[in-house]
């Protein structure tokens, strides 16, 4: 008699149909800056704030304006609903390392939250590349 294992069902990622704001916060020894995305009527601003340290005021560093669709599907290409509750811990024995801190409200009123210090979703860098190429532009 030959016995099967059943395969589980892989769980249905939830998809990103609209948001009306995304923060990432992004830190290192050396560097502090915060990237934004706001959905308006007229498309998806994104921008890139500085901020001393010690000081909790930020200034503007750039800004771009893209188109919100397409925003959306970068951000179903990243699976950012996903990343919720994800908590990278600091591994031990490193010394340095990047820390970033997200939030963001999408589909109505769902917030998503995800934070690490070394760890990071594999998919943040390429968000992050996104955001600074649409200031750019």
């Amino acid at each position: 008699m030959l016995f099967f294992k059943k395969k589980k069902k892989e769980k249905a990622k939830e998809a990103v149909v609209s948001f009306s704001r995304i923060t990432i916060e992004f830190s290192g020894m050396s560097h502090f800056y915060e990237v934004e995305a706001v959905s308006t009527d007229s498309g998806t601003e994104v921008s890139r704030y500085g901020r001393h340290w010690g000081d909790d005021a930020r200034y503007l560093e750039g800004k771009g304006v893209c188109d919100t669709d397409e925003f959306i599907a970068l951000l179903n290409e990243c699976d950012l609903i996903g990343w919720d509750g994800f908590n990278g811990e600091h591994p031990p024995g490193l010394l340095d390392g990047s820390m970033f801190r997200l939030e963001a409200i999408a589909n109505g009123d769902r917030r998503i939250s995800a934070g690490g210090s070394g760890i990071t979703p594999g998919s943040i860098s390429r968000l992050g590349e996104e955001f600074h190429r649409i200031i750019e532009e």
